[in-house]
């Protein structure tokens, strides 16, 4: 099923002439703007929360089982969890389940510090910790500065899809397991961070036939084991059942996602290299898949898939455009001294490795893989920089590692591997830098920027070209200029190229400004775009702007058909209802939601040409029917089901109970109404008071009646956007709820009298997803990291207003 991201970025700007321009976009996680909006980013946001990598977060399980230890070690093979508790940073989440996890970092441990696996949603599917339901804490196999992964994840994230991680002190029914290291799980949720969706198939590479090591009777396989050459992205056969011998799908929403790995794995191991760039291009995110081979590299990564190819790393197809991607697994054997000469094409001279063999053996893709490594050198690897950071991971983690009673090596040991870190970065830049084909000069490009009627940074309409300048330098010449441009925040780009003859609006001819149109596009549409300038040397050296592209871009949006605001509210959204349990029926005799309009004139009012939208970027989405009138001081009713197929006045959309935007907009493209509401309670409409002309209240529904009139409001009715807040230790809601303190300074308590397990979730006031648990009893929830402001508490269907200080 399609994932809906509760991450909403919304910019409105209306300018004195009633012209709007809007950009709103459901983005995901690692998706975030530029200061001036002209700029989309993806990945490297500071991690909050949990994976704050800045603290290191204290880590309580409890196993109730006497045994536990056996029952861990019986499971191990299968998988199976046990269940137990957590507690993280002294707050308890109930009915998790843990078992042992890894590979050589299980099978050559042979005390207590093995690694876990803990699942928030063990007992209850849709328990979780910040939006996360499974969480893996690794042991630092054979690292003994316990930060690899960390220093190795926080480092690519900025230029490569890869987990969050950070630092966790663990203990087990109290007994201290010392420092260990919190990697995402790359999952359904890792994949909704740098996705608009994730249906798409999520396989993890396997060692299967064809690998070499020893089995170990319910050990697994010892030593390596590695399947090069069969889960590598190599060509098999055109069976699909063939693949599943070798790649382990972890995730799914699409029908056959089997089907097209035959075509990619032939395409990418079997065609011309001469077509190979252009052969991929609808198969294969061939820069996605570039920026993970090149930090794998920069980093000297060991278990990766540039040294053992058919495990430690992922592959995945996106749903929105079909294409194949690689990223990072496993990386806790990085920065190996030993590897710190490697070359910059490590495993390209291997045949069972396509995707370092057959993509460096291409001259453009080889120069584009080129000018990744040279932007991760020079931005992420740079030597005061990245030993700053080691020495800051350090100093978190110290007294931990110091103090850790079962850790397999020693505290001098630590410190010594302290230093040989910061000793490999410098060897590893300097033999990089070293390299002939790293050390070619690519060009310079600056002052890219785009033009509408000939003016600077001007919001384009829907029939205007937009022309893209850049000045580009280049000791060796300059062999040409390439634009890439595509619609949308994601997706796939067109390319034109860009000159400098003085008439592609690049300004005078031959003074190192290039210039290219890029076609008109429909109002509010996204269109994104970067530009690659070739050298004219020997190599055809590459460079880009941004250096991030294709997941850094510069972007513009169209300006929205949207022409301004109605000065007076003739007709308006009256009520809505965005849960409909107990209430009105439709045609079909379903209780959907719905959105009452009504008229204040004394005429009645033609609303064809009118339309009702719930995204700001398509003001026309749900157009009335032709011929639809609203009568005089009278009421009109759409339904907001999604089914159009059960009535002219059944909307191509649905109403959120989490919070939800509406736009009423006229046959001139004039807003006439909006609403903006949060999290709303079943039964409880959104309504205007006065009838007509008021504010919004939550209130008993008043369908097609007046909202002044009808059914009386229910005692004490609950406002969703203001509910009753609660101070003191021993305030009460109907005998049951307690939450101490409030207002909140960093951490508070929840309380239910209840004999099962019940569900809190906690909201900001814009409706979106803050927390939610299971708990029994009582719960204890850190905010301290929580903004200032407030948010609503909801348990059980009670709800409490919480302020944040």
């Amino acid at each position: 099923m399609n994932h809906r991201f509760t991450i909403c970025l919304l910019w409105v700007i209306i300018t004195c002439s009633f012209s709007v321009n809007i950009i709103a976009q459901n983005l995901p996680k690692e998706y975030y703007f530029s200061a001036d909006g002209r700029t989309l980013f993806q990945g490297g946001k500071p991690m909050t929360g949990f994976y704050d990598v800045n603290k290191i977060q204290q880590v309580r399980i409890k196993l109730p089982q006497v045994n536990y230890k056996t029952l861990l070690t019986q499971n191990y093979t299968s998988k199976k969890d046990i269940g137990g508790t957590m507690l993280v940073n002294g707050i308890r989440y109930d009915s998790v389940g843990v078992r042992y996890k890894g590979q050589s970092s299980y099978q050559r441990v042979m005390n207590d510090k093995k690694s876990f696996n803990v699942s928030v949603d063990y007992k209850f599917p849709d328990a979780s910790i910040e939006g996360y339901q499974t969480f893996n804490f690794n042991n630092g196999f054979e690292d003994a500065s316990f930060m690899r992964e960390v220093l190795y994840y926080s480092t690519i994230r900025r230029h490569s899809m890869a987990a969050k991680a950070n630092f966790i002190h663990l203990y087990v029914n109290d007994q201290d397991y010392g420092t260990y290291l919190s990697v995402q799980q790359q999952n359904k949720d890792f994949l909704s961070d740098w996705f608009l969706s994730n249906d798409g198939p999520n396989w993890r590479a396997e060692a299967t036939s064809g690998t070499t090591g020893s089995m170990m009777p319910g050990m697994g396989m010892m030593g390596g084991g590695f399947g090069a050459g069969t889960s590598s992205m190599n060509y098999i056969d055109n069976d699909t059942t063939t693949y599943k011998k070798h790649y382990t799908l972890k995730s799914s929403d699409i029908a056959y996602p089997w089907k097209d790995f035959p075509k990619v794995t032939k395409i990418l191991n079997q065609n011309p290299l001469t077509t190979l760039e252009d052969d991929l291009k609808d198969v294969l995110d061939v820069d996605r898949t570039l920026w993970h081979l090149a930090s794998e590299v920069l980093f000297s990564d060991d278990d990766s898939y540039i040294n053992k190819g058919g495990m430690d790393y992922y592959v995945c197809q996106e749903a929105t455009t079909g294409r194949f991607m690689s990223y990072d697994y496993d990386g806790n054997t990085v920065m190996a001294r030993t590897a710190a000469t490697w070359s910059p094409f490590y495993g390209a001279d291997k045949a069972t490795l396509p995707l370092m063999n057959r993509l460096m053996a291409s001259p453009t893709i080889r120069q584009r893989y080129l000018a990744h490594l040279r932007t991760l050198i020079n931005e992420r690897f740079d030597e005061k920089q990245t030993h700053a950071l080691i020495d800051k991971y350090a100093a978190l983690i110290d007294s931990v590692v110091q103090k850790d009673p079962i850790k397999p090596t020693t505290y001098a040991q630590f410190q010594t591997e302290v230093t040989a870190l910061k000793t490999f970065v410098t060897n590893r830049r300097n033999s990089l830098l070293g390299n002939a084909e790293v050390k070619d000069i690519a060009p310079t490009i600056s002052e890219t920027g785009y033009f509408a009627n000939n003016i600077a940074w001007q919001t384009p309409t829907a029939d205007q070209n937009v022309v893209i300048r850049t000045k580009v330098i280049s000791s060796s010449g300059i062999a040409k200029v390439t634009l890439y441009y595509g619609t949308g925040v994601y997706g796939k780009f067109t390319t034109v190229q860009m000159l400098d003859d003085g008439k592609n609006n690049d300004g005078v001819a031959n003074d190192g400004v290039f210039g290219a149109a890029i076609p008109k596009q429909a109002a509010s549409t996204y269109v994104r775009y970067y530009v690659e300038a070739t050298a004219n040397n020997t190599a055809k050296s590459v460079s880009y702007a941004p250096v991030g592209a294709e997941h850094d871009v510069y972007i513009y949006q169209v300006k929205s058909e949207l022409t301004g605001v109605v000065p007076t509210k003739d007709v308006v959204i009256n009520e809505v209802l965005a849960s409909n349990t107990n209430g009105a029926k439709d045609e079909a005799g379903q209780q959907d939601d719905w959105i009452e309009l009504y008229n204040n004139t004394d005429k009645a009012i033609d609303l064809s040409g009118y339309y009702i939208t719930d995204d700001l970027a398509k003001p026309k989405k749900w157009p009335f029917p032709n011929g639809t009138t609203i009568a005089a001081k009278g009421y009109q009713i759409v339904w907001a089901d999604e089914d159009e197929k059960q009535g002219i006045l059944h909307t191509n959309f649905k109403l959120s109970a989490n919070g939800e935007f509406l736009m009423f907009v006229n046959k001139n493209l004039q807003i006439a109404d909006s609403l903006t509401f949060g999290l709303q309670k079943s039964d409880i409409s959104w309504s205007r008071v006065p009838n007509g002309t008021g504010a919004f209240k939550a209130k008993a529904t008043t369908f097609r009646v007046s909202n002044d009139d009808g059914s009386t409001p229910p005692t004490n009715p609950v406002d969703p956007m203001n509910p009753p807040m609660i101070t003191g230790v021993s305030s009460l809601i109907s005998g049951k709820l307690v939450v101490f303190p409030n207002p909140v300074q960093s951490e508070f308590e929840v309380r239910y009298e209840a004999n099962d397990f019940v569900e809190l979730n906690i909201t900001d006031i814009q409706g979106r997803n803050i927390l939610k648990r299971y708990f029994q009893k009582n719960t204890n929830v850190n905010a301290q990291n929580w903004p200032s402001g407030t948010y609503i508490l909801n348990c059980d269907g009670k709800i409490i207003k919480i302020v944040k200080q």
